[in-house]
Formats: C-alpha cells, sequence, structure tokens
C-alpha cells in the first residue's frame, strides 16, 4: 500500500487503518543490539524527531516510515471517536476540495437533476451550498490541513 498523506483530496478511514497495520507489522533491526523487532512494539516518545525506542536496548531508533505512523494514529485517535463508521469505512474530504466535493455529491445522490439545463446549473452557489453540507460534518486536523468527515 501506498503512503498516505495530507495531499490526497479523499482518504477512506480503512486505507488509513490498513497502512497503520502494515506498518506497525514491518520488522526493522535496532542498529544497536541488532534484534529484530516489529515497529508497532516501538516505544514512542524517546526523541522528539520522531523516532522510537528499541524495546530491548532502549536506545532511540529512526525507521523510515516512523513519521508516516505518528501522524495517522493520530488522525485515528481523533476522528474515529466522532465516526461510527470509520472502521467501515468513512470519507474524510480535504478543505481544499470540499465544495466540488458537495457538488459531485449532490449530482450522485440526485439531489440536482440530470438533465438540469446548463444555463441554470451554472448559477448555482457551490460554495454556499458546500457550507451548509458541512454543518453535518465534523472537522480534524491531519498533519496541518483541514478535512471533513461524519
Amino acid at each position: 500500500m501506498e503512503e498516505i498523506d495530507n495531499r490526497q483530496d479523499v482518504i477512506d478511514s480503512r486505507d488509513i487503518i490498513e497502512r497503520i497495520d502494515e506498518i506497525e507489522s514491518e520488522m526493522f533491526e535496532c542498529p544497536d543490539c541488532e534484534n529484530e523487532t516489529l515497529v508497532g512494539e516501538i516505544e514512542t516518545g524517546c526523541e522528539e524527531t520522531g523516532p522510537g525506542c528499541c524495546p530491548h536496548c532502549g536506545e532511540g531508533v529512526l525507521i523510515e516510515d516512523s513519521y508516516e505512523l505518528k501522524i495517522l494514529k493520530a488522525l485515528q485517535d481523533e476522528a474515529q471517536g466522532y465516526a461510527p463508521d470509520w472502521s467501515y469505512g468513512s470519507a474524510l474530504i480535504r478543505e481544499s476540495y470540499w465544495t466540488e466535493y458537495c457538488e459531485e455529491l449532490c449530482k450522485d445522490i440526485g439531489d440536482i437533476p440530470s438533465d438540469l439545463p446548463w444555463y441554470i446549473e451554472s448559477h448555482i452557489d457551490w460554495d454556499g451550498v458546500a457550507r451548509e453540507i458541512k454543518m453535518d460534518y465534523t472537522e480534524v486536523d491531519f498533519d496541518g490541513e483541514t478535512y471533513y468527515y461524519r
């Protein structure tokens, strides 16, 4: 699975869960004690740069995916309490894509008829529609970017 980051317009919560599991199940070899350990078993909080501590020797270790794991876990911890469908699939929509997403949503669910004339559709205030729809969503910060979900 590819890395999940805050440049994606729409992220599925199941992809976040899968990526966390994937990273945590990777093995690494500690450069100090040479023991192999699952990434998920690394103790956090050794250094501020994102590495953790080897559970065998207690030394700080930097693994390639440690920052991604840290921000994905923070995102999941914050969002899953407000998204009852988190484990079944909840869409997180990036703020910069929000208006376009709302337009597509309205068309997909039939709120906007498919045969609406262009001269009417082109005058719909999609920013206003997006503001109204946003009231039903919760906001979450994902590494400095705002996402909406429900």
